[in-house]
C-alpha cells in the first residue's frame, strides 16, 4: 500500500487532518474550528497522509528557532499528531515527523558539542551507586 505524506492544501484537508487528531478526543472540528486553529498553524505546517485519497493521519509542527552555541539552527515544535486507529504501527507518524522536520528540509545538520558527556564519578563506578553528598 503506497502512502502520501504531504503539507495540506486547502480547509478541507486541513479538517480531515486535524480530525485524525481529535478522533481521540471525541472531537470533530468544525469549519469555524479549523479556521481559529489554522490562524495559529499554517496550512503548510500541517502534514497528513493520504490512503487512496482519504486522510488517515494528521501532524501540526510550530517552525522554530533554536539558539545553540555555534549559531541558530531551525527546528519543529511538534504540537498536534494523530493517526486513525485503522492504520497505527505502519510508520506513519515517523514518515509525517520527517518530513516536518527542517533538518529533512534543508538545514544544515548539527552534531552536538563534543567533551559534553557527563561523565559517572569514580565512586559511583566502583559500587554502581550514585556517591551520597
Amino acid at each position: 500500500m503506497a502512502y502520501r505524506v504531504r503539507a495540506v492544501r486547502d480547509v478541507e484537508e486541513y479538517r480531515a487532518a486535524v480530525g485524525a487528531i481529535g478522533h481521540y478526543f471525541g472531537w470533530t472540528p468544525t469549519v469555524d474550528d479549523v479556521e481559529r486553529f489554522s490562524s495559529l498553524l499554517q496550512h503548510e505546517r500541517m502534514h497528513a497522509v493520504f490512503d487512496d485519497g482519504r486522510i488517515v493521519a494528521g501532524a501540526g509542527a510550530y517552525g522554530l528557532e533554536l539558539t545553540l552555541p555555534g549559531g541558530p539552527a531551525r527546528c519543529a515544535g511538534v504540537t498536534v499528531v494523530g493517526v486513525l486507529p485503522s492504520h497505527r504501527r505502519r510508520g506513519l507518524l515517523r514518515r509525517m515527523m520527517e518530513i516536518s522536520s527542517p533538518a529533512s528540509a534543508g538545514a544544515r545538520s548539527r552534531s552536538p558539542p563534543s567533551g559534553r558527556r557527563r561523565r559517572r564519578s569514580t565512586a559511583a563506578s566502583a559500587t554502581g551507586s550514585p556517591r551520597s553528598a
